[in-house]
């Protein structure tokens, strides 16, 4: 028996959030293997790279560095003679993996998305581990295929550049791949030849590529999904041929996996099977959640992809896949195909990954009739569009057992929604958004920025809409605007006002283009980026958890609760999902309670250093602010903030203390602060004796200082910093009167005024009258001696080194964030080194 193994490596451990984002199973190699089942090849297996090289890198990190692949010269070397690295590192894959030997050996580069340095290095992997396979199985065939770079025009010349590299290499299959793998299973077998099967290739270096080939018949023989001997027949739905903008000719669509069930092999998607106690822990949900779901700690969850359509009659100017023929399964295949992987893998949660499951309105309202009909107890998501969504279609959707979808919403500015020929205005968006969130699904939409000829009008609409949407969506994926030569945009770019100025040929993140009486490429860049930072601030802003725009689905963790809790409990469902995170803490939140319990001890060494002050911290009052987990320190009158913030997602630099997550910044006004207000505000005797001399209130505000509040006065060029604050014992001022204390300071890259010796007495004058004008509003008995800034800094550092403490051992693992770099300075000059993780410091705890 013809024995084939499936291998697809994945650079997914390289992205520094890898831990926090588990990926489900890849739909690829399941594909081809059902398709070759219903071809009489049963002997398959499929190696999971994302279950056994991760739970490596996860658990022995050191043990396999895989941007060893990046370097073309090292991989090169290997190839053509050796290199001891790149030969301990192939060899660890391989015997991590467990392979075991086969006739052909199928690679595929499908996991590195559009990046093309990503695909480039899973490239290098197959063909190290090509060469690795050979020399232990000799007589063993390899391939490689599944390139998703665009455009498809640079497939060739990688696929020639791998044979042409690597002598392990046999065969390089272009295009889908079903058919492809088809003629190369059967030439390498001597079954039948390329051919001897009309087979489309070419010869280059070590091997050949076999060409796509689309004039194939789509029936597809008995298999796996044909339980009961029942031949059913396939059918390609198309949309009608009416061409919108009339010269468009639409791309065909041909992808026989729509018309494949796929084949998972048994034992990965047992390997990757979660109970639901090992999800509650996985996402550190606290006591509460592990006993409100007790009843199912021991369900076992994974979800499984599949896909059954294909193609988009969608007419939006942007995509490539718009304006194209609609290819689907017949539905009581999909049905079978369903039922069968439920049965046979246990698995009622689906997620599908369909272009656009309601392009085709009564299809998918066909669907939803016959999966509620065929009662087999599932649980879906897919992308759907909004234009043709109602509430007869939301609710069947919802009864059959869909929980999410994803819709494309762009740019949600009537103007850029017409001029993108979205079909739907945004008032519309809206509305529908609401219907699908009232009905209890998930609503994800997809964004787009820096579209040609986005105006500062369009991003303020945008930013509208997203206030509006906000409670009727739980999730976003913001992406910078590419130009697509296959889309509208990219064939007609005169009609759209683009003039482009590089080939069709040039890498999708290369593209460049001019807009026709607008920004030219420079500016547009510089647009985009700025369109994405305002988009992004304003999800960061309405939506504080960063769960939400972070790029992180965790589909495991919804469906699971959907699943438990139901549509009509979504709001329990959005209060799991915001209290959950994966590793490093991506929110302070998952500190608070572990804050108050800290302060709360009265052993704790930050308790104990408040004890020694009048100051006590009001672990009662601690609080979610924004980004922020605010603790309030007071004594008498006065008030100060501790706000503790994530490195990862902070837009405050920490002033207090850098731990390898958390950061601490100060806040807060003294209790004198309204007073001080009074007498130097907007309308007061002494912004009119400034005036009266030629200076000005520029500042009036908080500071980073302890205790104190500060202005700014500016004459011409000349501009002061000017500073009130309680005083520490033994602390220094310009001018003193008993606790309080007048400072002066120069910004950074000024001239200081003061050298002139009238300046400066009159500077100092100012400073005495402030402090004889407060004192006089002020009872000096009850002046509270204030926290120095050494304390604060110790409290801050104990704080952070104590709440980081329970996830060590995920941290440690974590990059280093540019913030957690200032821990030195930020520490107190006692502290003592940090402690060294390789290249890393942190200030955990003392080396």
């Amino acid at each position: 028996m013809f024995r084939i193994a499936f291998i697809t490596p994945s650079l997914f451990t390289l992205a520094p959030t890898w831990r926090r984002d588990p990926q489900i199973v890849k739909l690829a190699a399941p594909t081809l293997s059902g398709f070759l089942q219903t071809h009489g090849y049963e002997d398959i297996r499929q190696y999971d790279f994302e279950v056994q090289v991760f739970d490596l890198q996860r658990e022995q990190p050191e043990e396999l560095d895989l941007t060893v692949f990046f370097d073309d010269d090292a991989v090169d070397r290997f190839l053509k003679d050796d290199d001891p690295v790149l030969r301990k590192h192939t060899e660890r894959i391989c015997d991590t993996l467990e392979i075991e030997e086969a006739d052909l050996f199928a690679f595929s580069c499908a996991s590195a998305l559009e990046i093309y340095a990503d695909m480039h290095a899973a490239g290098n992997i197959n063909m190290a581990m090509s060469k690795i396979l050979k020399e232990r199985f000799p007589n063993c065939k390899t391939a490689v295929g599944g390139l998703q770079i665009s455009p498809e025009s640079r497939h060739q010349t990688e696929y020639q550049a791998m044979l042409t590299r690597c002598n392990s290499l046999d065969y390089c299959v272009s295009g889908k791949g079903e058919f492809g793998l088809l003629f190369v299973v059967e030439d390498a077998q001597g079954k039948t030849s390329l051919t001897e099967n009309k087979a489309e290739y070419s010869e280059h270096g070590s091997g050949v590529i076999v060409h796509p080939t689309y004039e194939r018949p789509l029936h597809v023989p008995r298999g796996i999904a044909r339980q009961e001997g029942v031949e059913t027949k396939i059918r390609q739905v198309e949309t009608p041929e009416e061409v919108p903008l009339g010269d468009h000719e639409r791309q065909a669509i041909f992808n026989p996996s729509l018309y494949v069930t796929p084949y998972y092999d048994h034992k990965n998607i047992e390997k990757r099977k979660i109970r639901g106690f090992e999800i509650l822990k996985r996402y550190n949900l606290d006591p509460s959640w592990i006993e409100k779901m007790a009843h199912f700690h021991d369900d076992k969850v994974v979800i499984l992809p599949s896909i059954f359509m294909e193609g988009c009659n969608s007419q939006c100017a942007f995509c490539g896949y718009s304006m194209t023929k609609m290819a689907k399964r017949e539905i009581s295949d999909v049905i079978r195909g369903l039922a069968w992987l439920r049965e046979k893998h246990d698995a009622r949660y689906f997620h599908f990954l369909n272009t656009n499951i309601n392009g085709y309105y009564k299809y998918a309202e066909t669907f939803c009739d016959e999966l509620i009909a065929a009662d087999l107890d599932i649980l879906w998501s897919d992308c759907a569009n909004l234009w043709a969504l109602d509430e007869k279609l939301l609710v069947k959707m919802r009864k059959s057992g869909a929980i999410r979808f994803t819709f494309g919403v762009e740019c949600p500015s009537d103007k850029m929604l017409k001029y993108i020929h979205k079909g739907i205005t945004a008032e519309k968006c809206l509305e529908r958004l609401k219907m699908s969130h009232d009905l209890g699904i998930w609503n994800h939409i997809l964004l787009i920025t820096g579209l040609p000829h986005e105006t500062a009008e369009d991003t303020k609409y945008f930013v509208d809409f997203l206030e509006k949407c906000a409670e009727h969506v739980h999730g976003y994926s913001i992406s910078s605007f590419y130009l697509i030569s296959t889309s509208l945009m990219g064939a007609f770019p005169q009609r759209y006002g683009i003039e482009t100025i590089t080939d069709a040929g040039t890498l999708l993140e290369d593209v460049a283009f001019h807009e026709s009486n607008g920004l030219d490429w420079p500016a547009k860049k510089k647009q985009i980026v700025e369109s994405t930072r305002i988009i992004t601030e304003a999800i960061r802003r309405i939506k504080v958890d960063p769960k939400y725009w972070s790029g992180a689905i965790d589909l495991e963790l919804i469906f699971w609760l959907y699943d438990r809790l139901g549509h009509d409990n979504k709001h329990e469902i959005v209060r799991a999902y915001e209290d959950a995170f994966i590793g490093a803490p991506a929110h302070p939140k998952a500190y608070q309670a572990r804050l108050k319990e800290l302060l709360d001890t009265s052993d704790h060494e930050a308790t104990k250093l408040l004890e020694e002050t009048s100051w006590r911290a009001q672990t009662d009052q601690i609080q979610l602010r924004g980004d922020a987990m605010v603790l309030p320190v007071e004594a008498g009158g006065e008030k100060l903030e501790l706000e503790f913030r994530c490195h990862e997602y902070s837009r405050q630099i920490p002033t207090l203390a850098a731990g390898m997550n958390l950061g601490v910044h100060l806040t807060g006004e003294p209790s004198f602060s309204d007073k001080l207000k009074a007498l130097v505000g907007p309308g007061s005797r002494f912004e009119e004796a400034l005036q009266g001399i030629g200076w000005n209130i520029t500042a009036l505000g908080s500071s980073n200082a302890t205790n104190a509040f500060g202005f700014t006065i500016e004459q011409g060029e000349n501009e002061l910093l000017l500073l009130v604050q309680l005083l520490s014992k033994g602390e220094r001022a310009a001018v003193t009167l008993n606790n309080l204390g007048f400072s002066y300071s120069v910004p950074n890259g000024k001239d200081d005024p003061t050298a002139d010796p009238k300046i400066l007495r009159f500077v100092m004058r100012m400073g005495q009258f402030l402090l004889d004008e407060l004192n006089k509003q002020l009872d000096p008995d009850k002046l509270v001696k204030p926290l120095t800034r050494q304390e604060l800094h110790t409290i801050a550092n104990l704080l952070v080194r104590d709440l980081e403490e329970p996830f060590l051992d995920v941290l440690r693992r974590e990059p280093t964030h540019e913030y957690a770099e200032k821990g030195e300075d930020l520490r107190p000059a006692n502290w003592g080194p940090g402690q060294r993780h390789g290249n890393k410091f942190s200030m955990v705890s003392n080396a």
